[in-house]
């Protein structure tokens, strides 16, 4: 995936990805899992927090999956996303970010 460049508006993706959620001609069902996978620096140029507790409201689980090359990742923004330390991913593999989402979202 190649960066676009630009500020992080990390609030507007989640609000972005919940409406996607809700459109049928992309697959929307009112039975399926949602999850959103959030891939941020975690610092938005907005407070994420009321977008990601309205995901949370409609059921939507998020992710936290932390990139940047040059700052340490803002942790506790990444947290204030998922409200969940365990759904934050520092520097992750993509294998990963393939476990978590399937732990969360597929226990056995």
């Amino acid at each position: 995936m190649e960066r676009t460049g630009g500020t992080t508006r990390t609030g507007e993706a989640i609000r972005y990805a919940v409406k996607e959620f809700q459109n049928k001609k992309h697959g929307a069902r009112k039975d399926a899992k949602k999850v959103i996978v959030v891939f941020t620096d975690g610092y938005s140029q907005e407070d994420p927090s009321p977008a990601a507790d309205a995901a949370r409201a409609d059921g939507i689980h998020l992710i936290a999956v932390a990139v940047n090359d040059h700052l340490k990742p803002n942790h506790e923004e990444l947290v204030e996303i998922t409200n969940n330390k365990e759904l934050v991913l520092i520097s992750p593999t993509g294998r990963q970010i393939r476990d978590k989402i399937l732990r969360n979202q597929c226990p056995l």
